[in-house]
This record gives C-alpha cells, sequence and structure tokens, in this order.
C-alpha cells in the first residue's frame, strides 16, 4: 500500500508542476492545488472545493467551508420547510462533504445515481449528516446517524433510511433485503427464477414489513408484520431460547402448512400456552391450553397425560392453575381437589364452572355397558350442579339449579317479571326438602314455577319431590277400573297430594235421590235404586226425569235359567211378589181414583203429539180386567182394545194360525175371542 500511496502522490505532484499554467482544473479560483511533503497532505489552504473531473465531467467534490442553505440546495422551498421543522438544524454546515456525481453533497458521502437530476420531492432531512446519503431520480436511501439537537441533547441513533415522493402510488418505493447468489449455482427454469435474486425482507412506506418474497406481490405486506411464503411451502414462525433448543421440534412455531393451508400453533414443548393481558406477569392470566401431563398438573382421574385442559379464569390475579375438566371456567376449586367441591372423576368431556365451593358441569359421563364389541359406547348427557351442604333456612345452602328466562327491558310483550333484572324463574332443582315438616321426605326436589318471591320457611319452599306453584294439566290419563285408589289434595299444605282407598273415602257427605240412594254401609258410595223397602224412601223421584237415549239402547241382561219370573222387569207391581209373572210385566189397578180410563201397556205409532186423555190405542200382550160392577157403567174393563184407522188398509186384530203337523188340526186359531160368563 505504501508503494500505492507515493506514487499516487508524484503522479498528482509531477501532474500540478506540468500543467500549473496550461490547465485551470488543478488550480483553485486563488491558488493553485498542491501537496504539503512534511505533513504528508494533499489540498489547498483556500476556501475552495476539491473538485476531481474526467472527460471534463466533475464526476466527484470535497466541500470547502459552507452551509446549506437556499443557494446550496437550490430549492428555497426545501430549505423553509426544513427551517421550519429542524430550526435548530438550519442551517447547517456541509464542511467537509464529498459528493459523487454531485455538486452539492448533503451528507459525509452523498452517492447521486446517473438516473435524473437531483431535485425537490426526496426525501432529504437535516439530521442526515454523518452517514452516506444515495439519491437516484426522486428516490434516497441514508445509512448513518440520526443527529437530531432540536431539544438541546444531542441523540446520535443509528439510522437506516429511504425516501421517495410516491408514498400513495400503487406501487411505492420500498427497502427490500436481497441476497443474490452466484449465477452458477442459481439453477434453472422455475428455481432460477426463485433463486435469482432472493427477497428476504421488504418494507413498505404505510409501515408494513413483509418477511419473505413480495418481489412479485405488487400488493406488499397486507399487515404490520406480514410472513410470506411465495412458492406454497410451509411457513413458519418459530420462537425458542436456549432451554428448548433450536431445531425444527423446539420452542414454539406458529404459521401456516403448504397445500393444505391449515394454520398450526404448536407449543412444542411439555408445558403450556397461557394468554395474558394488560401488565406483564402471571398475575394477569386469562386462558391457559394445557395437557394433563404438564409438569405441576394434578390427575386425580389417572387419565391419559395427552388428554386436553383448557382454563379460563374469571380473576386474572387467580388464575385457574387445575384445570379439571376439558374447559374449566372460573377459578380452582377450593383446595384445588377438595372434598368440599363436588367434581368427580368422570367430569372429562364437558365444561366445569367453579367458584368457591359451588361448582357446576355439564357434558358427557361414562357409564357401563354390556356390549361385548364396544364396552365404552355409552355416554350420558348430564347437567351437574355441587355444593357443600349448608342449613337453608339461614339462606346458606345447599344452592339450586335454576331455569330463568329474561326478556328485553323494554320490550313491550314482556312479563313484569322477565323484564326484570332477576328475570323469571321457571324452574328449580334442590338436592333436598327442608326436613323440619315432617310430612316431607328428604330427598331431591323440583320446583316448577317462580319461587323467587316465596319466603323460606319449612313448608313452603319446595316442599316436595314434585312442588308445582301454579295449576297442573295432563292431557291424557289411562283408564284403569282394576284400581281403587284416587288423589287427594290438602288445601292445608299447599295442596300437598295424598291417594286413597277409594272404598273408604270420608270427608265431605255425599248425596243421592232421584232414582239412586247412598250405601248404608257407606255413606260415600252411590247406588242404583234403594234397599227394599227403606225408610224414608231415599231414591224416590223428585221431579220428572228423562234419559237422552242419544241413538244408544238400554239392556236388562240376564235370562231365566230355571226359575220362572225371576230376571224380569215388573212395572206397578209391589215388591212383595218375588216371582213376576212375565219377563215385562205390566199392572195397573183400575181402582185408583184417576179422571180418564186406565192402561196397563199403551202402545202408539202415530206423527201427532200424544194427548193425556185423547183416543187411546192398546197393546196388550197379556192383558186382563177383572171385577164387577154392575152399577156403575162408567167402571169398563177391557182386556184388551185395538183400534186401526186412517190407512188404506185397516186391521184391529190381525192373526195367523198355520196348520201343525196333522194332530189336533182343528185347534189353530188365527184369532180367540171369548166373553166369560159369570
Amino acid at each position: 500500500m505504501k508503494i500505492k500511496y507515493n506514487f499516487l502522490i508524484v503522479g498528482l505532484i509531477t501532474a500540478s508542476t506540468f500543467q500549473a499554467n496550461s490547465q485551470n482544473w488543478l488550480l483553485g479560483g486563488n491558488g493553485p492545488l498542491g501537496i504539503n511533503a512534511t505533513n504528508n497532505v494533499l489540498g489547498t489552504n483556500n476556501n475552495l472545493p476539491v473538485r476531481v473531473e474526467t472527460s471534463n465531467t466533475e464526476r466527484m467534490r470535497i466541500n470547502e467551508n459552507t452551509l446549506i442553505n437556499a443557494g446550496y440546495l437550490g430549492n428555497p422551498g426545501l430549505f423553509a420547510f426544513s427551517a421550519a421543522n429542524y430550526p435548530l438544524l438550519m442551517p447547517m454546515n456541509a464542511n467537509g462533504y464529498v459528493g459523487i456525481r454531485t455538486g452539492s453533497p448533503r451528507a459525509m458521502l452523498h452517492i447521486r445515481g446517473p438516473e435524473g437530476i437531483f431535485g425537490s420531492g426526496t426525501g432529504w432531512r437535516p439530521w442526515m449528516k454523518t452517514g452516506v446519503y444515495i439519491n437516484e431520480q426522486s428516490n434516497n436511501m441514508y445509512v448513518g446517524m440520526y443527529h437530531v439537537d432540536s431539544t438541546g441533547t444531542k441523540r446520535p441513533d443509528a439510522v437506516v433510511n429511504w425516501g421517495d415522493d410516491n408514498i400513495n402510488a400503487s406501487t411505492p418505493t420500498r427497502m427490500r433485503f436481497i441476497f443474490t447468489p452466484s449465477i452458477g449455482v442459481i439453477g434453472t427454469g422455475v428455481v432460477a427464477a426463485q433463486n435469482r435474486d432472493m427477497e428476504m425482507m421488504s418494507v413498505w412506506p404505510d409501515r408494513n414489513v413483509g418477511i419473505g418474497d413480495f418481489i412479485n406481490f405488487t400488493s406488499g405486506p397486507q399487515s404490520h408484520l406480514h410472513v410470506h411464503n411465495a412458492f406454497g411451502d410451509n411457513d413458519f414462525i418459530q420462537i425458542s431460547n436456549n432451554v428448548t433448543g433450536t431445531t425444527t421440534t423446539d420452542g414454539l412455531r406458529i404459521g401456516v402448512t403448504g397445500p393444505t393451508n391449515e394454520v398450526h400453533i404448536r407449543q412444542q414443548e411439555n408445558s403450556n400456552i397461557r394468554i395474558l393481558t394488560n401488565a406483564a406477569g402471571a398475575a394477569n392470566e386469562r386462558i391457559r391450553i394445557t395437557q394433563i401431563g404438564a409438569p405441576g398438573l394434578n390427575n386425580p382421574a389417572g387419565l391419559p397425560a395427552n388428554v386436553t385442559r383448557v382454563s379460563i379464569s374469571h380473576n386474572p390475579s387467580n388464575p385457574v392453575t387445575q384445570p379439571l375438566s376439558l374447559l374449566h371456567l372460573g377459578y380452582n376449586t377450593t383446595g384445588t381437589i377438595s372434598p368440599l367441591n363436588g367434581w368427580r372423576p368422570w367430569m372429562d368431556v364437558g365444561t366445569f364452572i367453579s367458584q368457591g365451593t359451588d361448582n357446576m358441569y355439564f357434558g358427557l359421563k361414562r357409564e357401563p355397558s354390556n356390549n361385548p364389541i364396544n364396552q365404552g359406547d355409552r355416554y350420558d348427557a348430564v347437567i351437574n350442579w355441587g355444593d357443600n351442604m349448608q342449613n337453608p333456612l339461614l339462606q346458606e345452602g345447599p344452592d339450586n339449579l335454576r331455569f330463568l328466562f329474561t326478556s328485553g327491558i323494554n320490550d313491550p310483550f314482556g312479563t313484569t317479571q322477565s323484564r326484570s333484572t332477576n328475570g323469571v324463574e321457571v324452574m328449580r332443582l334442590t338436592p333436598n326438602n327442608l326436613v323440619n315438616n315432617p310430612q316431607v321426605i328428604n330427598k331431591p326436589s323440583v320446583g316448577i314455577g317462580d319461587f323467587t318471591g316465596i319466603p323460606i320457611d319449612a313448608n313452603n319452599y319446595v316442599g316436595a319431590t314434585l312442588d308445582i306453584d301454579g295449576d297442573a294439566r295432563i292431557r291424557s290419563v289411562q283408564q284403569n277400573e282394576s284400581l281403587n285408589q284416587v288423589l287427594v289434595r290438602d288445601p292445608n299444605d299447599y295442596g300437598r297430594l295424598y291417594w286413597r282407598d277409594a272404598n273408604n273415602l270420608s270427608g265431605a257427605a255425599i248425596n243421592a235421590n232421584n232414582g239412586c240412594s247412598t250405601d248404608p254401609l257407606n255413606a260415600n258410595t252411590v247406588q242404583f235404586g234403594q234397599n227394599i223397602n227403606a225408610a224414608g224412601n231415599p231414591a224416590q223421584l223428585l221431579n220428572y226425569r228423562e234419559i237422552p237415549m242419544n241413538n244408544q239402547n238400554v239392556y236388562f241382561l240376564g235370562q231365566n235359567a230355571t226359575t220362572q219370573g225371576v230376571n224380569a222387569i215388573g212395572i206397578g207391581y209391589p215388591n212383595s211378589i218375588s216371582n213376576l209373572p212375565a219377563k215385562l210385566s205390566v199392572w195397573e189397578d183400575p181402582g185408583q181414583p184417576v179422571a180418564y180410563n186406565t192402561v196397563g201397556v199403551l202402545g202408539r205409532n202415530s206423527s201427532a203429539s200424544p194427548a193425556l186423555n185423547g183416543p187411546f190405542y192398546y197393546i196388550g200382550v197379556a192383558g186382563a180386567s177383572d171385577g164387577v160392577d154392575l152399577t156403575d157403567n162408567k167402571n169398563i174393563h177391557i182386556g184388551g182394545y185395538f183400534s186401526s184407522d186412517g190407512g188404506v188398509v185397516n186391521y184391529g186384530v190381525m192373526g195367523l194360525a198355520n196348520t201343525g203337523n196333522g194332530i189336533n188340526d182343528n185347534f189353530n186359531y188365527g184369532g180367540f175371542l171369548r166373553r166369560k160368563q159369570m
């Protein structure tokens, strides 16, 4: 290096001496360019720039002592802008600034590109001093110190800067970090296109940073940090430390898989994923994602270590660190796993909610199965709640499982209770009844209705296995006449239901009349008619009665098997006659004081309304009229009277007798009328 340096010095001295009077570019305005041999210095003592030219064109300049001002910048507007925004920096000196291809260098080393001219619209700032400033057209770049003195305190930060005048353009100039491998190793075809200029990162004027290849992605990164793989491969971000290691299976790995485009968040260590908010630290944990096999996590159910556990904490300063079900909300159970809480080992695939000594679980519960093929294919759906059993009269427990409905507060169609703050209660379940009432069996109870307004006492507060505050309706009930148990209601015990034997009912009197009476041995039993010669005739008719037939029939069952006159119906006969003369016997005593003729059986076939004392038409199946009255011709006894008129053919009586088998054939009569001699 000494040889080259000395050669340069000798060459400059020779050229200076030889050209001193013929070439003006080697001379300063007030004196020549020279060499101080004592101090080994090339330059001039005059306040003039040192310029280097080729082909009569200035290629490089070293500034004299000068200021950057409006004239220096060649743009008064830009100077005014700089002075207004950086009043303590402008005007500023540019002493000794070196410019390549520029006559007014703006930093310690200023390089201007061959395209375009230096003009307005560049991103130069007065703090760009100690560093390298590069510009081409309206674009610029600065690498150096950020030297701001607007507050009186110098802050020489290191800066990498780029600038442009089209910040709002569709394709703004960006800062890119590009690796260029040797041409011989870039490959061919698609591989060559990928490896020719390998973009590693780009920074865009919208403050978005892209990591990856955005060369052909003209819209740029879409977020402040955008990691992109332009070739469809896996795209992951990995965070690790000395404890985890640096292989692909260490630390935290987040990204997108290749062909399937799945998003993966991988905690690749045997530990938790914790999501925290507010200030840093464990006191602000919101969500924890872990597995049973994580360090410090209990496994009281003895489940496989890789079973998932997720917890969401209500109080971040007291987070759920021991999640007991697939999803655990609220708080750790009392004492982590305490006999005072209601958690059970089968509470696995579901949601467990815990606060204090209270808890709730809704999910699946595995039950034994007799399936010889699949022993684990029965999982019942369960809604569970748990609590410590305390005195309910002190309103300390046991807590209830309640079903509440809340309408909109201003819903015009909502009820007053549903619009209230607490809403309307539809049903509640309580684990045991109050034991102060001896009538109450201490069992789990269901209350249907709103019990929020009912005071807590031993008799009235969900006091039965099923307690309904309101009416009840059963749409369909099966009938079984062989049963003799009936339900009764006790109004003095809030309508508690009991059953009684229907044969032993007592209490309110049951009355019967108009053809019915009560059993003399059981006043609650209603019977048809009355016993023979019953005192007071309890079944006597009190008024005219009727039975609308409604297209139905009345049957009196029973045949006369061995004794004549039983299984019969007698009308008008005294009850002292046990054997009636016929299946249907009618007896009308003509001696009774009546105002019109007496009739035993009357049959009438007529569309006219029946008259009480008009002409009568009689049908007597077996009729007789006995007695003699020679003085009163009004007392006429008729065995049978038959009349027919008004038809085309009328028969008063019509009879037909067929001949028999030829024996006593003379004794067959179609009709036989006889007057008895007295």
